[in-house]
């Protein structure tokens, strides 16, 4: 393997550059979030800021999660498994953030996309769609340890050599 490192990178080097570049907007988003919920008041633009940042966040972080899961005989079996929930979660939020649509309906949304609640104490942002609460550092969490648990074994193929 050619990239200890980034074991990542063996797999794809534009995926590990697409997680890097998402790992800085989710630092990004983390510091909007505690400055705009830090203090005596909320910070209504930068709100808006984490708001948009999480939007972009979400579409580039499904983007990589997709195409790990579309080349699975590069993966191991477990990685691919970790890959699979991760997916479906971001999913859920893309459809809205990106469609302005549920996942699996043509209907267009309500409120969905929209900020539900933004928690001083916990200093984040939180959507509902179906009924379930994302909070926003919840989310780039669970993705930032999936890729955090990639291992030079999980790696058993570059995007490339799956395909031949």
């Amino acid at each position: 393997m050619m990239f200890d490192r980034f074991p990542l990178a063996n797999f794809s080097v534009n995926s590990q550059l697409q997680s890097q570049i998402l790992s800085n907007l989710a630092g990004d988003l983390r510091g909007v979030l505690d400055t705009s919920l830090g203090g005596d008041q909320m910070d209504g633009p930068g709100l808006q800021r984490a708001y948009g940042l999480f939007w972009l966040w979400v579409l580039g972080a499904y983007e990589v999660v997709r195409v790990l899961s579309k080349h699975q005989k590069s993966l191991s079996p477990n990685l691919n498994e970790r890959v699979g929930v991760v997916k479906l979660e971001i999913a859920e939020l893309r459809m809205p953030f990106a469609k302005q649509q549920l996942r699996g309906s043509n209907v267009t949304i309500g409120r969905e996309a929209f900020v539900e609640c933004a928690s001083k104490e916990h200093k984040d942002i939180s959507f509902v769609i179906r009924g379930r609460i994302y909070w926003a550092r919840e989310v780039v969490s669970r993705f930032e340890s999936l890729l955090a648990s990639v291992a030079s074994q999980d790696v058993l193929a570059s995007i490339g050599a799956s395909e031949s």
